[in-house]
């Protein structure tokens, strides 16, 4: 089967979404015979480093093109002409090596995806990451077209990653479930060494819906209030990372946080293999990746009691939980969990076999091939 995939954010942005396609496709290839394109947008890095060059891997069955006006990922005006360039260029791809299906990754690859399916008469799947313009009920443009893409557009099926998705009206009638993975090799040689130092961790993107300002607020606190030896490293890129290191100074907290830049799964490893505990303080998440790798790395976690969240972690069993957006809260159970990091090893271990039960993407992806020919096969 020959697959096209429309994502309009890959490297230097990476994120759940990207790691998420990049996995299930190589999966997909390497284990399922499948050929694959992945069709994303030229961008140009912070430090002005240019990814407009296509790549191959697996002996050329897996190909990332690269299409659009290099700019920024943030640049909306190239962001909407990449639309239009995906749609010559898949159409033109498709004339010499027929594409099967098309899958298209939120948010707005949702358009060109629908497009294409009516002009190539071919299925399109469409994955939701998440909602956070929604779940949030921020009134703005952005909102708007989220909806628009999310719930408006039908498509031959919906995939959703989180189960509170389904709680808003939609046109598509055929949507499932379908959670994110990991690979536990990558973590199987961790090997972690107690130090005095409270070691906390997180990774994301810098944005306002990660609850960073929060959070940092929570560390003030715990800096004032308790004598607990912390250090956190903050592992990610956006455009709130300026601001976070403005205020963490400001609030004197320069000397207990680490910056590192986003990375690839693979080495983020030896991140989770250096901490004592993962946070991720979000208001709103779909279903987090990094949370499974957390603890594929035996971690225990703090998290807001949100979406997926709130069925993964279970409090004293697998990690903590902290109502979004309370600060007061965060820093309590940061100071708890210090105090019961004793048991931090039982909360990770507990957290790995959840892992191992049900979110690997060797039981993930299959389902995923099952549901493209099926929906092939019902065309036919």
């Amino acid at each position: 089967m020959n697959i096209c995939i429309l994502i309009d954010a890959w490297e230097p942005i990476w994120g759940g979404g990207q790691t998420h396609v990049w996995e299930i496709t190589n999966y997909l290839v390497r284990d399922f015979g499948y050929k694959a394109d992945i069709f994303t947008r030229a961008l140009i890095s912070d430090d002005g480093k240019i990814y407009d060059r296509p790549q191959h891997f697996l002996g050329r069955s897996l190909r990332i093109m690269r299409l659009g006006p290099r700019a920024n990922f943030f640049n909306w005006f190239a962001r909407i002409l990449w639309n239009f360039n995906v749609i010559w260029e898949v159409m033109k791809a498709h004339q010499s090596q027929p594409y099967d299906l098309i899958h298209a990754h939120a948010y707005i690859s949702g358009i060109p995806g629908k497009i294409l399916s009516v002009l190539l008469g071919i299925p399109v799947v469409y994955t939701v990451h998440g909602s956070n313009n929604l779940d949030l009920k921020k009134k703005n443009i952005f909102t708007l077209i989220e909806y628009l893409l999310l719930t408006k557009i039908p498509y031959s099926h919906e995939i959703t990653v989180s189960k509170s998705f389904l709680k808003y009206s939609n046109v598509n009638r055929f949507i499932s479930v379908i959670p994110n993975g990991v690979d536990l090799n990558r973590f199987r040689n961790i090997r972690r060494k107690r130090t005095y130092i409270y070691r906390l961790l997180w990774i994301g993107r810098f944005d306002p819906v990660k609850g960073l300002i929060i959070l940092l607020d929570a560390l003030d606190v715990v800096k004032k209030k308790t004598n607990i030896p912390f250090q956190i490293t903050m592992v990610g890129d956006g455009p709130l990372r300026m601001h976070v290191e403005k205020y963490a100074r400001q609030l004197h907290l320069e000397k207990n946080i680490v910056y590192r830049h986003h990375q690839p799964v693979y080495r983020l490893v030896k991140y989770f293999a250096n901490a004592d505990i993962f946070i991720l303080p979000s208001l709103s998440e779909g279903f987090p990746l990094v949370l499974l790798e957390a603890w594929a790395a035996r971690l225990p976690v703090i998290a807001s009691s949100i979406g997926e969240i709130s069925r993964l972690v279970k409090p004293g069993v697998n990690g903590y939980i902290v109502p979004p957006g309370d600060t007061k809260r965060l820093a309590l159970t940061i100071e708890k969990a210090y105090k019961n990091r004793k048991k931090s090893w039982v909360l990770g271990k507990n957290g790995h076999i959840l892992v191992k039960e049900k979110y690997t993407w060797s039981k993930i992806v299959p389902v995923i091939d099952q549901l493209y020919k099926k929906l092939c096969k019902k065309l036919h």
